[in-house]
């Protein structure tokens, strides 16, 4: 299956419906006027570029011989007003974006090995030793240990999952599942007990990005025996990361006119003034996914679309689907090893957190087996708005916000509600 995008280019009328089958799911979308960023951006979509840029929003392309993380990513640009410069400006940001994309996967990556970068592989081979590590990475630590969340320690949890994702067959997926395979689920409450306890591994951070990474000897016995080589890994939190680290750097070099989003989720707007955008809203009912909704808002947000089905090439790493439509995804709780999700879409924006920040927010509310509206309250209090689906409704809870519900979903008639 390809792992490129087929089309990154703004959505344009007419309005179009689609259906796609997937192992009995139907997929359904409709394409809406003006410039959109793509829900959880995108299904497998390609780059598009031509040796003259012409004027409008155009896809970045990173020109990398490199490993990266390009693919799972979008970086669309409005040229409008850059007139006869067009070309040279979209050759600045293309290099600046293929060095960002080759530093973001090596910064975040437990696999990719630079002598000199001091990334996450590098702490994984410094266990129990003072080390210095990029200040990237060392922010991240940080942020992750102010909101108290052990995912990065999952490292050998998502090894068995990604056994799971790859099965070819529901018999093979059951076997590797830690819900049907008894030896599955052994094994990994036999890791959550070394991963949930701090005196069995921690990381320390100490002043000037250096950390130590604290194993106890039981642990690492345990590893050894059973063949772990990573102790931490970001997991399915490194795309949020990775979008911060690119947007940021690209704010601060100028190139402020256009939005960065990954196919999982993870949308940031560069501009920080009042230009406007437009976010497809999916829901899942049984094992049919519509497009109900498109939400409108504006420059200067960050914006954390979750969903527990696939809608992308890209989600055959990090979901499986059995032929009775249900999923499992990459989406672990450090508490028990299970994935869980607590609604099937959950969109937050936020205009004053980045992607990291306002996932860890939402992880209290989403990463769980019940859904609890009054927590998204919370995160309402906290400057972090929130759209999902239940039961066929809509909810919202910025009274603002331009919410439009589209007509055609198939005999499913959606209502839009607003939460006080």
């Amino acid at each position: 299956m390809s792992k490129n995008f087929r089309d990154r280019r703004p959505y344009v009328r007419p309005v179009t419906k689609l259906e796609v089958d997937q192992s009995n799911v139907t997929l359904r979308w409709i394409l809406v006027c003006g410039f959109i960023v793509i829900a959880i951006v995108a299904f497998g979509i390609g780059i598009y570029s031509s040796l003259d840029t012409e004027l409008g929003w155009q896809s970045i392309e990173a020109n990398s011989g490199k490993p990266n993380i390009s693919s799972q990513f979008i970086l669309m640009y409005d040229f409008s007003e850059a007139g006869s410069e067009a070309n040279q400006l979209n050759k600045q940001i293309s290099v600046q974006y293929s060095k960002l994309c080759e530093d973001a996967y090596a910064i975040f990556s437990p696999d990719v090995s630079e002598a000199d970068l001091k990334n996450v592989h590098y702490v994984n081979e410094s266990v129990n030793r003072e080390i210095s590590v990029h200040p990237s990475l060392y922010d991240a630590f940080e942020l992750l240990e102010r909101y108290g969340n052990r995912s990065i320690f999952l490292a050998p949890v998502y090894v068995e999952y990604d056994r799971l994702f790859r099965s070819e067959s529901d018999p093979e997926a059951r076997d590797n599942d830690p819900q049907y395979s008894p030896d599955v689920r052994a094994y990994i409450d036999e890791m959550i007990g070394y991963i949930s306890d701090e005196n069995m591994i921690c990381l320390e951070l100490l002043d000037d990005n250096r950390v130590i990474l604290h194993v106890d000897e039981a642990y690492l016995n345990y590893a050894q025996e059973n063949g772990i080589e990573k102790f931490i890994d970001f997991g399915w939190l490194h795309n949020a990361f990775a979008a911060d680290y690119i947007a940021q750097a690209l704010v601060d070099s100028g190139f402020t006119d256009g939005y960065l989003a990954s196919y999982d989720g993870f949308t940031r707007n560069l501009d920080e003034e009042t230009q406007l955008f437009r976010l497809n809203l999916f829901d899942l009912q049984g094992t049919d996914i519509y497009m109900p909704a498109v939400m409108e808002y504006s420059g200067g947000t960050a914006m954390v679309s979750l969903r527990n089905y696939p809608l992308d090439d890209l989600d055959q790493w990090r979901t499986y689907t059995y032929a009775d439509g249900s999923t499992v995804t990459n989406m672990i709780d450090p508490a028990d090893g299970n994935s869980k999700s607590a609604l099937n879409n959950l969109v937050c924006y936020s205009r004053e957190y980045g992607c990291a920040e306002l996932l860890l927010k939402m992880i209290p509310a989403y990463l769980k087996d019940s859904f609890h509206a009054e927590e998204l309250d919370f995160l309402k209090g906290a400057g972090i708005y929130s759209v999902w689906f239940e039961d066929g409704t809509l909810y919202y809870n910025e009274n603002t916000l331009n919410l439009e519900m589209l007509p055609d979903t198939d005999g499913k008639f959606y209502q839009k509600v607003f939460r006080e």
